[in-house]
């Protein structure tokens, strides 16, 4: 069976099984909004007395208007939710967009600004204001619309938390705006519908037409660079990666340049290039285009090579030789070492010229030299002694564990763990309708039945269901 999966060109999203569209796939116009009247801001009492200001472009005074009706609120109060938002998060990611907030920007659409907005404040949010103003570094007005730019960039991110204000749902929303929908006259959105399913298919058909085209030229331009050689010249450039594959950019800029005067001479002239030169024009072709640098292109060539000779040699070095370029890579090697992360306490060279190796001397008389053989003798009967003795201790500490768990019952699965927590849920609800019944309050009695109830008809199921919405943290 075929299925339906998420692409640029899937409707299936908003549609049923039987294929009718469903209420969303009429709602065209994608929102944000938030419930935001139990938010911090909006439940304060205090009279706004202290005054901020800024200036905005046209494009920040646009995300100022977005970020108004997202949160629903007024314009005043849109600015002290961002400023609390801004106020509470971590400042890392804020701060990357202070290039656009700043009073110097140069960024498109944060420039030219002329539109003042001013906000009040109560004192306390004002007292916090002036406090992250400092933290950022920034000007006063530079702050605020820092505040204002990144708030209306994050309740479009639908991962984004609002403090104490829910995200609407598309679907209520598409249901609020049902409500207005005019039976006699029917929906306005109704040629726009049409349209937009218009407009899909004729994308749909223009993207396979541009990708049958685009295989196609690509193929044409392939033949090509086959007749003239360049095809087997970057396989020569590439012949010591066996994983290489000739990349599709590679294709696109060949046919961007077949008629161009320097690319036929850069075609002639590699073949009278050294190794050397060749290796640093096949890095140079990996850069991205118009990225090209000369002298990166040595460095990376230097630092390969580098490392291609530290390879050869540790791969051919006899353990004296090594020992004359790195004494440290040489120990790093000796089995005898193995576990003795922090030789250096213990080694019996203390100057340059002791871990020279002398005339004659070989790899192993001058390990001796460096580990008389009774030091580590002594410190392999130590390191036992330790992991002799953190064994018996881990063991003494996972019986009590264990012992503590089955206490607990954190040697339970979760599943069981929640039906004991259940358990003494109801327990507790009955401890607490005796006492409602003892003092006749009624209205407690009615209310904490009711609930008894509803959790005693409750399958396990359910249970372990409720639980992990409401408690996911519960260990």
């Amino acid at each position: 069976m075929k299925l339906n999966r998420p692409n640029r060109f899937n409707k299936t999203r908003h549609s049923n099984q039987e294929g009718t569209k469903t209420a969303l796939a009429f709602w065209k116009f994608a929102k944000n909004r938030y419930r935001t009247e139990k938010h911090p801001v909006l439940i304060s009492k205090v009279k706004c007395s202290s005054k901020v200001e800024t200036i905005l472009s046209f494009q920040e005074k646009q995300m100022l208007e977005g970020l108004v009706n997202a949160v629903q609120t007024s314009q005043r109060d849109a600015i002290r939710i961002a400023l609390y938002e801004l106020s509470t998060t971590s400042l890392e990611a804020p701060l990357r967009l202070v290039k656009y907030a700043s009073k110097e920007s140069q960024e498109k659409g944060h420039t030219s600004r002329s539109s003042k907005v001013t906000a009040k404040l109560p004192k306390p949010e004002k007292a916090v204001f002036d406090e992250l103003q400092t933290n950022c570094k920034l000007t006063s007005k530079e702050t605020v619309r820092l505040a204002i730019i990144w708030l209306a960039m994050s309740v479009k991110d639908e991962g984004f938390k609002l403090t104490k204000s829910p995200r609407v749902s598309q679907k209520k929303l598409a249901r609020e705006w049902s409500k207005t929908y005019d039976k006699e006259q029917g929906s306005k959105l109704t040629a726009l519908s049409e349209a937009a399913d218009a407009a899909y298919e004729k994308a749909k058909e223009k993207e396979e037409e541009r990708r049958e085209e685009e295989y196609k030229r690509r193929g044409e331009t392939l033949e090509l660079m086959k007749e003239d050689g360049s095809l087997a010249m970057w396989a020569a450039l590439q012949d010591a990666d066996q994983s290489w594959q000739l990349d599709q950019q590679i294709i696109d800029d060949y046919e961007a340049s077949l008629n161009s005067e320097s690319f036929e001479k850069w075609i002639i002239g590699l073949e009278e290039l050294s190794e050397r030169e060749k290796e640093i024009e096949r890095i140079k072709a990996s850069f991205p285009p118009g990225t090209e640098d000369d002298q990166l292109a040595n460095d990376i060539y230097e630092i390969n090579r580098r490392e291609r000779e530290e390879e050869e040699f540790l791969n051919s070095c006899s353990d004296e030789e090594l020992i004359d370029q790195s004494p440290e890579l040489f120990f790093l090697n000796r089995p005898e070492l193995n576990g003795i992360f922090f030789y250096d306490d213990v080694i019996s060279f203390k100057t340059d010229k002791e871990y020279k190796r002398r005339d004659g001397e070989t790899a192993d008389e001058y390990f001796n030299r460096a580990f008389p053989l009774n030091v580590l003798e002594n410190i392999k009967t130590k390191q036992e002694e330790n992991a002799a003795q953190a064994k018996e201790r881990m063991a003494e500490l996972n019986k009590k564990f264990k012992k503590t768990a089955k206490k607990y019952g954190l040697d339970l699965s979760r599943e069981e763990r929640i039906m004991k927590q259940e358990e003494r849920a109801r327990d507790s609800i009955k401890q607490r309708l005796k006492s409602a019944e003892e003092k006749k309050r009624h209205e407690d009695i009615e209310r904490l039945k009711a609930e008894l109830d509803s959790r005693l008809r409750m399958t396990n199921k359910e249970i372990i269901e409720w639980w992990n919405e409401h408690h996911p943290d519960m260990r």
